[in-house]
């Protein structure tokens, strides 16, 4: 099921997830993930770093656990 699952449904679900995770007070940040085996960044990461980096400037350093904040990381990260 989660194979045949559309990207903009993980990707509302891992934000769902994230979001239930936050407000039990970790903090969180988006990464990219792999779509038809590439890194959803766009870039050619190599098999390493594919779906396995921050989807932010600045990585875990813009991990909160304030709610609001998580929904404007996610909507930056999905455009």
């Amino acid at each position: 099921p989660y194979a045949a699952a559309s990207l903009a449904d993980r990707g509302r679900r891992l934000y769902d997830h994230a979001l239930r995770l936050a407000e039990l007070g970790y903090a969180v940040f988006p990464v990219h993930g792999i779509d038809d085996g590439k890194c959803t960044c766009g870039r050619d990461c190599g098999s390493k770093e594919a779906g396995k980096h921050p989807a932010t400037a600045r990585g875990c350093k813009d991990a909160t656990s304030d709610p609001v904040e998580v929904a404007e990381l996610w909507a930056a990260a999905v455009k």
